[in-house]
């Protein structure tokens, strides 16, 4: 198994994204709001004291994170299709991939409708 992590600077792309990585093999994924430490430097703050701050623009996140947990036969095409997706992190605010290997991991792998946990 191993993780994907992907930072988006904007929303405007977490749709395609989503689809994409979904049609490529990724079995789902988490997705964060998120702000970048760039944006806020922009504003003179730094991200741990901008709220507190109360400084203009940093009450919101406007960036998104996922994170997928993807089988290590689909990593290549997962990170394929964000790249496709993402115009390949080439150029600036394009946002950020990484990975790591999973050493344990532990989930849900029925069909959802059969779960037996206690729903809220």
């Amino acid at each position: 198994m191993e993780a994907i992590l992907i930072v988006l600077p904007s929303p405007d792309r977490l749709p395609s994204l989503l689809s994409a990585i979904r049609a490529a093999g990724a079995p789902g994924a988490t997705v964060y709001d998120s702000q970048g430490q760039e944006f806020l430097s922009w504003l003179g703050a730094y991200p741990a004291m901008a709220r507190h701050w109360s400084v203009e623009g940093t009450d919101r996140e406007t960036g998104k994170t996922v994170l997928a947990i993807v089988p290590d036969e689909v990593k290549v095409a997962v990170i394929a299709a964000a790249e496709r997706v993402l115009d390949g992190f080439a150029s600036p605010y394009a946002g950020m991939l990484c990975t790591w290997p999973i050493g344990e991991f532990r989930c849900y792998q029925g069909r959802a409708d059969e779960r037996t946990a206690v729903r809220p």
